[in-house]
């Protein structure tokens, strides 16, 4: 059974990146006091997000999620993490939601077969 490979996130943890402020596997460069000082330089967009729903990606170490954005919130707001200056930030370029993780490689089953 491919799926006992891996997980599913639980509801509560479902969320779309928006940047990672500091890479999780290593030691941030600063105090967290710091990082979110940094936070406060942050121009957050005021109006609402228009994410739709496209496709659905299974690969073969995920399924996520993607979206497309009318409003063009999710660009404004990276853009202004980018321009606050985080060092170590990076904006995915596409908006998505991860739904699971595979801890060994996922192979579509065959209808087919």
């Amino acid at each position: 059974d491919n799926l006992s490979k891996g997980y599913i996130y639980p509801e509560p943890a479902l969320h779309i990146t928006i940047a990672t402020l500091h890479p999780f596997t290593s030691l941030p460069p600063s105090s967290p006091q710091t990082l979110q000082a940094n936070l406060g330089t942050i121009d957050f967009p005021s109006l609402p997000f228009a994410l739709k729903p496209m496709t659905i990606n299974v690969g073969s170490k995920a399924i996520i999620v993607r979206f497309s954005d009318s409003s063009g919130m999710m660009s404004r707001l990276r853009a202004s993490i980018t321009k606050a200056s985080y060092p170590q930030s990076r904006t995915p370029d596409i908006i998505h939601m991860t739904v699971a993780r595979f801890t060994e490689s996922f192979e579509m089953p065959n209808p087919n077969k």
